[in-house]
């Protein structure tokens, strides 16, 4: 069986991100840019021929919009934004659970390395001093994802797009790292990274042309009814 990796030469995390995000269809990122997500839309400037990102006045916005495509198109959305504003998109993102809306919801911890339990102001890991951004999203959402390091970040985000499309479809939260998207991934890094399209679910198997849609024990009903 052959192994297809999905790299073939050292590419930063950030990029990495923006690619993955191509390569699963979506088509608009709604949010703001800040913190540790700045790097991502650095990484989606490669792509702005098929990833359009829309700058929104307030992150609650991002969240509205997001929503309303994800219920209308049944295709995942993108809210992009710093964990402190992204605490606005918790209305929307219920809604979205409630309603079985796909979305992707992609911030940050607000992170400082090295600092972690010295208090940073409006870091969201949970430590000493720090609110647990982990723990609100779970509440709200699907799953959610934690990315501490390059490859956790690709995968994640592989991962957020197949639970939010997978089973009965719904928000997923990724919370990235200052390291995650601060770094890069080299081909033969560990663990091996694959092509997103490996994480994505099949589409729904069409009737075949002249085939009943009606199961076979219900066919008795479709001819009482003719």
């Amino acid at each position: 069986m052959t192994i297809e990796p999905m790299l073939t030469e050292e590419t930063p995390a950030n990029a990495l991100v923006a690619r993955v995000l191509q390569e699963a269809g979506i088509e608009m990122v709604f949010g703001i840019s800040g913190g540790h997500t700045g790097r991502i839309v650095s990484g989606l400037s490669q792509y702005q021929n098929s990833v359009r990102t829309v700058l929104v006045r307030e992150e609650s916005l991002g969240g509205v919009m997001a929503e309303v495509y994800g219920r209308l198109t049944r295709r995942p959305v993108c809210c992009l934004g710093r964990v402190v504003g992204a605490r606005q998109w918790a209305p929307r993102t219920i809604e979205a659970h409630l309603s079985s809306s796909p979305m992707l919801l992609l911030t940050d911890f607000s992170d400082a390395p090295r600092f972690a339990l010295h208090a940073p102001y409006q870091q969201a890991t949970g430590d000493w001093g720090s609110w647990d951004a982990r723990r609100a999203f779970s509440g709200v959402t699907k799953h959610v994802m934690q990315a501490h390091d390059p490859i956790a970040a690709v995968q994640a985000t592989q991962l957020a797009i197949k639970h939010a499309l997978a089973g009965q479809p719904g928000p997923v939260a990724v919370l990235y790292s200052h390291d995650s998207l601060a770094g890069s991934v080299a081909p033969d890094s560990q663990p091996m990274l694959y092509p997103t399209r490996h994480y994505l679910p099949s589409p729904p198997r069409q009737p075949r042309p002249g085939r009943s849609r009606w199961p076979r024990r219900l066919c008795w009903l479709r001819r009482s009814r003719s």
